[in-house]
């Protein structure tokens, strides 16, 4: 049977994510700002407050499963909270959490990498090419460009050249 208090807590929460929803792509950062700014505070106070309400209670065993969640939550609801603070800021990290998916995925990989130099090179390609998905770029395209750019370069070129090939600052030339 479902918890009744577990239940709130997550319709409460699910506000938070149905607000976001509503935010339209075309919005410019202030707008998301004053939007979140509006909707959040009262929701997050009414979210927190039940968290309290549900630890305080004398009823609620503090080794149970809600009492953990609700403790956890508590513990991190300052970093919950400030996602009201930026516009770029986002209510979860659920995006991080895919990209480490991929990581944990190369572990079993990294066996095969014969040697600590060769699991360090792999280490330092499978984050170029996480980066590049985070930053929507081909992996391939990018990967294909960055080398022959390298191939070009002198080796006593300065860091700026270099630090210009990451993912987050890389244009591909036409």
């Amino acid at each position: 049977m479902p918890d009744k208090e577990a239940e709130e807590v997550i319709a409460m929460t699910n506000r938070l994510y149905h607000k976001e929803h509503k935010i339209q792509p075309d919005w410019t950062p202030e707008q998301i700002l004053a939007y979140r700014q509006e909707y959040a505070p009262p929701v997050l106070k009414k979210l927190k407050d039940r968290l309290t309400e549900i630890t305080g209670n004398p009823q609620t065993l503090p080794k149970s499963p809600l009492a953990k969640a609700a403790n956890y939550m508590l513990g991190q609801f300052d970093a919950l909270s400030n996602y009201i603070l930026k516009h770029d800021y986002e209510l979860d990290n659920n995006a991080i959490e895919r990209i480490n998916r991929y990581i944990s995925i190369s572990r079993r990989n990294s066996l095969f990498c014969g040697s600590h130099a060769g699991a360090k090179r792999m280490a330092l390609i499978y984050s170029l090419a996480c980066s590049c998905r985070l930053n929507n770029i081909n992996t391939f395209e990018y990967f294909t460009d960055i080398l022959k750019r390298l191939a070009q370069i002198k080796p006593n070129a300065p860091d700026k050249v270099f630090i210009d090939l990451l993912p987050n600052r890389w244009r591909k030339l036409d």
